[in-house]
């Protein structure tokens, strides 16, 4: 499992490392929105930061942009902030904002520090 999450006082931050695959992003959201603390977040935070790789297909892509829209029935106010420095989560970013599913406020940054002022 190349992510580890961690709730904090309002949101989460989850770190992804090595290489990463859509199905892991799936179960991680799967873990997060069954999380007794879901429904009281604010934020999610994504680091990509020390991400190699990052694959996936684009229909994994759209379907997870779908959960986070069924998500928003439990909490409708997450602001999402990630940090993409690759174009390969660049590319997947792409095709999750394009699939226009998801409610929830997106940004991408270029360091941590960006990512948890605007999520905040």
């Amino acid at each position: 499992m190349p992510y580890e999450t961690t709730w904090e006082k309002r949101g989460a931050y989850t770190r992804w490392y090595g290489n990463c695959t859509t199905s892991e992003l799936l179960n991680m959201q799967e873990n997060a929105q069954s999380h007794p603390r879901f429904d009281e977040v604010s934020y999610s935070i994504h680091d990509f930061s020390a991400c190699e790789r990052f694959e996936g297909s684009s229909s994994d892509i759209q379907f997870s942009a779908a959960i986070a829209n069924a998500a928003s029935q439990s909490n409708a106010h997450i602001n999402i902030a990630v940090v993409a420095p690759k174009e390969d989560v660049l590319e997947f970013l792409n095709v999750y904002i394009g699939a226009r599913l998801s409610p929830y406020p997106l940004r991408i940054f270029s360091s941590l520090e960006e990512a948890r002022q605007w999520a905040k």
